[in-house]
């Protein structure tokens, strides 16, 4: 987790725990998004 945990995915972070499952998707997306 800490990996994907980046500076600029802090704030994705914290919806993360807010709710689990579109944080999640929404990491997912811009991983994607940066390869």
């Amino acid at each position: 987790m800490s990996a994907l945990v980046a500076p600029q995915t802090r704030p994705t972070a914290t919806m993360l725990a807010a709710s689990p499952l579109p944080a999640a998707m929404a990491v997912a997306r811009r991983l994607w998004w940066r390869i």
